[in-house]
């Protein structure tokens, strides 16, 4: 345990682990016949060496006496014997009885047949450092693009301790650490590094024998510490967290620890931060907006419910769209809810939190002895939700066969388990989610063009949180109601400089983003009243001017066609698909015939934003990740604007 730094007018004559003025402490280490032993020293004073069971290192060894010797502790080192049988031997001499001799540290000496050696501990490991969790952010951000590129592996891990359980540090009355607060207020915007509370200190030293050099360890927020364990395997990242829960269980430190997995929880941060901090306070899956708490603030969101209502009541496939974290979750629980199949399941699939055999099994269940592991057979997620509704997530990333056998079973409703041979009926309505463009994925030749058009009787496009701005400040307090309740505190408003910084803030993770952050913010409050001081203010200013006016023209709304279906608005440059369906006597008709190419629109408006484009990536030196940030969209939305306007990425400086 870390000792706090004393206080310049104060004085410390000893302390419980024999640290004298910061020195390192004693100890004796015993080496004899089949014994080998460590016993600490007090820091000054006398310490009897013998049999007897009272003495203050006692060795059961014949050659000892009961009391055979006694060590001298203070500034200088000295041992005599206490006219034992058997003799101290020094220097390899026997030394007088009674008589105290001086010794050094580290030199051995001889009482009976035995070797001991006085030693002063080694200077304690340095503790981890630990960052800002502004500084965390920024790195999981990178991670994930990164991860992305090479296709590599990494785990968050956040960790909650019992601040009222926890031992409390050696000496408290000597810990100038300063309240959380204070230490957030003192941090400076350069400075990537937090100060840890006497609790966060005990673990960082643990962290110093478990975690790698390159591993990141933050502070979320007084008592959590954030942990990013970076390009390793699975199975050894596995074991670096049972290690950490088991030094936190062997040093009695009381905390709760989540994990979330890249990509197997997610591919975005905001999604891996909620879900990890959701696992380590104990609760089952990420926290969302219950339908009846949807917050409608906003004309284009108003439209958009009056849409949904209407498509819900239709039976066939939609397809939801919108960067990540806008809510299409939320969306797709709408869905159902107002459906007719209300009271049959509602079930739901990240398509990119799987391997491809494992997907197949989740999604169309396998039998008995289909493959290694499969010692019973299993339905699948299209059988258990008969009669209900599936949300897939993420459909873009989807694997080639995947797509080939899901289009057979919304083509036939029949599906076949991994290993069967018999076909099954299903009834399910299938509501799927990306943030992709998969017309352009269609056009790469990644995305089959017939699921596309099974997935997209309907095109649903809900808008990024940055395009209703109304809805801002509802949503937030919203959060800040529903997590205080949570957290038994009373609930907090939010300052008017707060408000304002909320509103000028792009928010490229949309309503997720805006949750995690008002989740936080409580943590971090010592009021009853959300600041500035308690959102991340450092990485809300990092926007350019311009982006305020990059969007500054929104994505049109779904339109309706002169035959009363909905279509949804090609973008400039991409296939666009026609109308998506047309009520027939049979339902809904699946739309033939080619789809038609949509030339980019011409004037300044398309050159103008392809130049913001251009102009964010060369003063980021080709990073997208920082040229999203500034840009106040989404990575994955830049990358869309990249690919739409043959955009080349500049070389990095």
């Amino acid at each position: 345990m870390t000792t706090p730094t004393p206080k310049p007018d104060a004085t410390v004559a000893s302390t419980q682990d024999g640290i004298v003025g910061g020195v390192n402490p004693l100890f004796l280490v015993v080496v004899g016949d089949g014994v080998f032993a460590t016993s600490a020293l007090p820091a000054q004073g006398l310490a009897v060496i013998g049999r007897a069971a009272d003495s203050d290192v006692r060795i059961d060894d014949i050659s000892i006496s009961r009391n055979h010797a006694v060590l001298h502790l203070g500034t200088t080192l000295q041992v005599s014997d206490t006219d034992s049988a058997n003799g101290t031997w020094v220097r390899d001499e026997r030394i007088p009885p009674n008589t105290p001799t001086e010794i050094k540290i580290n030199e051995a000496i001889r009482v009976g047949a035995v070797t001991v050696i006085v030693q002063r501990r080694a200077q304690k490991l340095r503790t981890r450092r630990l960052r800002t969790h502004g500084y965390f952010e920024n790195r999981l951000e990178d991670e994930c693009a990164r991860a992305a590129r090479h296709g590599s592996h990494f785990v968050l891990v956040h960790i909650v301790l019992d601040l009222g359980r926890s031992p409390a540090p050696t000496v408290t009355s000597l810990d100038d650490t300063p309240p959380a607060t204070d230490r957030r207020r003192g941090r400076s915007k350069t400075d990537h590094d937090a100060t840890p509370c006497p609790q966060e200190a005990d673990v960082l030293e643990l962290l110093v024998g478990v975690l790698r050099e390159g591993d990141v360890v933050a502070e979320y927020a007084p008592g959590e510490i954030e942990i990013l364990l970076l390009d390793a395997a699975p199975e050894l990242m596995a074991r670096v967290i049972r290690r950490l829960e088991a030094a936190l269980i062997s040093h009695h430190i009381d905390a709760q620890i989540g994990s979330s997995w890249y990509p197997r929880d997610g591919r975005e941060p905001s999604t891996l931060a909620a879900r990890v901090r959701a696992r380590a306070h104990g609760t089952a899956t990420e926290p969302t907006l219950e339908v009846g708490a949807i917050v409608v603030a906003d004309e284009r969101m108003t439209a958009l419910h009056e849409l949904v209502a209407r498509v819900a009541a239709a039976d066939i496939s939609v397809l939801l769209q919108g960067e990540t974290g806008v809510g299409k979750e939320v969306i797709a629980d709408r869905i159902h809810r107002l459906s007719s199949r209300a009271s049959k399941p509602f079930l739901r699939l990240n398509c990119a939190a799987l391997t491809e055999t494992l997907l197949e099994s989740e999604l169309f269940g396998h039998e008995r002895g289909s493959f290694t592991g499969a010692t019973q057979s299993k339905q699948g997620l299209l059988e258990i939700a008969e009669g209900g509704v599936i949300f897939l997530d993420e459909v873009g990333e989807l694997h080639a066969s995947t797509q080939a056998k899901l289009l057979r079973v919304l083509d036939e409703r029949k599906l076949l388990r991994v290993g069967g041979l018999t076909p099954r009926s299903i009834d399910v309505r299938i509501v799927s989610a990306t943030n992709r463009d998969l017309e352009a994925e269609v056009a790469r030749g990644t995305f089959r063009l017939d699921l596309l058009y099974r997935l997209n009787a309907m095109s649903i496009i809900i808008p990024p949180l940055r395009e209703r701005p109304n809805e801002i400040v509802a949503l937030a307090q919203r959060f800040l109601d529903e997590i205080a309740r949570k957290l038994q505190r009373s609930i907090p408003q939010i300052s008017a400089d707060a408000l304002a910084l909320l509103r000028s803030y792009s928010w490229p993770g949309n309503v997720r983003e805006l949750r995690n952050m008002m989740e936080r913010a409580v943590v971090l409050s010592t009021s009853d009243e959300i600041g500035v001081i308690d959102l991340p203010e450092e990485k809300m200013r990092m926007t350019f001017e311009a982006s305020r006016q990059f969007w500054d023209t929104p994505a049109p709304m779904p339109a309706a066609s002169s035959n009363g279906s909905w279509e949804r608005t090609p973008p400039g440059g991409t296939m666009a698909l026609p109308t998506p369906g047309r009520p027939s006597s049979n339902g809904w008709e699946r739309p033939t015939g080619p789809l038609p190419r949509v030339a980019a629109p011409e004037g300044g408006d398309a050159d103008d934003e392809r130049q913001k484009v251009v102009d964010a990536l060369e003063s980021c030196a080709g990073n997208q990740t920082h040229a999203a940030k500034l840009l106040g969209v989404s990575r994955r939305t830049l990358i869309n604007k990249i690919e739409k306007y043959g955009v080349l990425r500049p070389r990095k400086r």
